[in-house]
Formats: C-alpha cells, sequence, structure tokens
C-alpha cells in the first residue's frame, strides 16, 4: 500500500494524500492533502518529505528526505530536492539541478542546468542559478541577480540586484588562508551590476559592487573594496584594504596592496606594484616595473613606469613623466617634468 499517495483521474496522475501515520509531514495529519506529483517515484517514502498547495513535482524528479515543496512551486525534469531543503512560492527547479542541506529556494527563483546548491543558501525574487554553478554556505542570491557557467559560491557571501558570477569564477569568504587583516564579520557582497566572470578568484571580506567587473584571472581578497566601473583583469591582484574606485583600470601582473587606492581613470598594468597608502588617480598611469607605495601619489596625466619608484610624501602631477630607475622620495613634488636615468629628486 503507497503511504503518501492516491490516486486521481485528474490531469495529474496523484495527488499526495498522506495515509497512514507513518513519516508524518509537519503540520499534518491522517488524510491530508497535499500537492501534485506525477508518478510515485517523485516523492519518497522514507523521510517525511512532502509536496504542499498547489506545488508539482513532474518527471523524474525526486523529493526526498525532509524536504518540502510548497506554494506554487515546480519541480520537474531529473531536479533532485533533499535534506532539509524548501522551494516554495513561485520558484522552480529544472533539468539536473540538486537542492540540499537546508536550502531556501522562493519567490520566483529559478535553479536549472546542473547546478548544486548546499547549505543554507536562500535564493529568492527574480534570482537564477544554472549551469554548472556550485553553492554551499550562508549564501544570499537576490534581487535580478544570476549565477551560472561553472562559478563556484562558498562561505557567507550575498550576490544582489543585477548581479552576475559566472565562467569559473571562484567566491569564498572563508578561506582564512588568505587573510592578513582579521575582521569579526566576513562577507563577500556582489551588488548592482558588478560583473564576476572569467577564473577570477574572490575571498575574504569583499565588497564588489555598481558597475565593476573582475574578470580572466584576477585575484581580489582580504577586505579590498572594488566599486564604480572599475575593471581588473589579467592576473591582476587586488588585496588588503585596497580600493579600486571610478573608472579605473588594473590588469596584466599589477599588484595592489595595503591601503593603496586607484580611482579615477587611473589604469595600472604590466607589473607595476601600487602598496602602502599610495594613490592613483585622474588619468595617471603607472606600468612597466613601476612601484608607487608609502604616502605617495600619482595624479593628473602623469606617468610613472619603467623601473621607477615613488614613495614617501612624494607627488607626481600634471604630465610629467618618471621612468627608466628614477627615484622621486621625501615630500618631492614633480609637475609638468621629465625624470629619467638613475636621477634622485
Amino acid at each position: 500500500m503507497m503511504l503518501k499517495f492516491h490516486e486521481t483521474p485528474y490531469l495529474w496522475a496523484l495527488f499526495v494524500t498522506l495515509r497512514g501515520a507513518y513519516s508524518a509531514p509537519p503540520f499534518t495529519s491522517k488524510g491530508y492533502l497535499g500537492g501534485f506529483i506525477e508518478s510515485e517515484n517523485n516523492l519518497m517514502q522514507n523521510g517525511s518529505c512532502w509536496v504542499y498547495d498547489n506545488a508539482k513535482v513532474f518527471g523524474r524528479a525526486k523529493i526526498y528526505d525532509h524536504a518540502t515543496v510548497r506554494g506554487n512551486a515546480k519541480i520537474y525534469d531529473k531536479a533532485r530536492v533533499g535534506g532539509w531543503a524548501t522551494v516554495k512560492q513561485d520558484a522552480t527547479v529544472r533539468g539536473e539541478a540538486v537542492i540540499r542541506g537546508n536550502a531556501v529556494i522562493c519567490g520566483r527563483a529559478k535553479v536549472f542546468g546542473e547546478a548544486i546548491v548546499f547549505g543554507s543558501t536562500n535564493i529568492e525574487d527574480n534570482a537564477s542559478v544554472s549551469g554548472h554553478a556550485s553553492l554551499c554556505g550562508r549564501i544570499n542570491i537576490c534581487g535580478y541577480a544570476k549565477v551560472y557557467a561553472s562559478a563556484e559560491i562558498r562561505g557567507d557571501v550575498v550576490v544582489s540586484g543585477k548581479a552576475q558570477v559566472h565562467g569559473y569564477a571562484s567566491v569564498n569568504s572563508s578561506d582564512e588562508s588568505f587573510y592578513s587583516y582579521s575582521s569579526d564579520k566576513v562577507k563577500i557582497v556582489i551588488t548592482d551590476n558588478a560583473n564576476i566572470c572569467g577564473s577570477t578568484t574572490i575571498r575574504g571580506n569583499i565588497t564588489i559592487q555598481n558597475y565593476a567587473k573582475i574578470s580572466e584571472r584576477a585575484t581580489v581578497q582580504n577586505e579590498a573594496k572594488i566599486s564604480g566601473y572599475a575593471k581588473i583583469g589579467g592576473h591582476a591582484l587586488i588585496c588588503d584594504k585596497a580600493q579600486v574606485l571610478g573608472h579605473a583600470r588594473v590588469c596584466e601582473h599589477t599588484k595592489i596592496r595595503g591601503r593603496a587606492k586607484i580611482s579615477d581613470k587611473a589604469v595600472i598594468y604590466g607589473n607595476a606594484v601600487v602598496f602602502g597608502d599610495a594613490s592613483v588617480s585622474g588619468e595617471a598611469k603607472v606600468y612597466g616595473h613601476a612601484m608607487v607605495f608609502d604616502s605617495a601619489s600619482v595624479s593628473d596625466r602623469a606617468h610613472v613606469y619603467g623601473s621607477a619608484r615613488a614613495c614617501d610624501a612624494a607627488k607626481i602631477f600634471g604630465n610629467s613623466e618618471v621612468f627608466e630607475y628614477a627615484l622621486i622620495h621625501s615630500d618631492a613634488k614633480v609637475k609638468n617634468a621629465k625624470i629619467s636615468g638613475f636621477q634622485i629628486v
């Protein structure tokens, strides 16, 4: 005798009716009428899994363990929902997606493809998770956010607004081996129209917002902040409490560390390094093997390149060019000048 099913002549082959007291789902009693399933294989007998309300489970989908499907939710194709997971409201799970743990899929959210959602992940509103994406942790995907392709998200992460995480991107707030700055609250926030793609790595307590884009093999970690229309690419490393803002671009093999700030339309590329409390702003460029550190600043349309160094409280601005092995240090100010060779200012 089937314990959870009762035949019906209507459109769906079976509707769920509790028969007997075996593994009674919460808030139910004998004779309780549940949602619709196409086959007895859609709802496992063991555990307290249940289909409520107008929810529908069909195709080769399976509900097992203690999972529940509620509201107008639909589970179909070869999707699997288990553990203590809940799919409710107008959410859809399809394809070969797997939902487990304490995950909640709600609103008009969609999970499909071969996506895997574990842990205490919450996918809501109009968000979607698809492709081969893998999520596990205290994750909130909301708004119109999308996670797809082979993206992997772990730890305490919020992806909201119209943000996208895709490609082979790896987002993880909980890998302590990457930290140089400790924080009681470790969370990654990716919001607005931010775009995380390629084989990027995001670690630590990070905020990426507005229209910022992290691509290729770039790494952002620790407590860095990326915002505005900033673009990070190549093998660039942004770490510690560094900030990249405005329309700034950081690419190739550059490193931005400490409390350095890159803003406006500044461009950092090549093997350049900016660290400490240094800043690069305006339309300035730092490239080659140049280094800007301590509290030095490069602004306006100045260029620092080659193996040049700017340190201490030095300021390079206007249309200046500092290149080759030049050193600008102490509280020197260089405006509209060319400093080259082994000059020290």
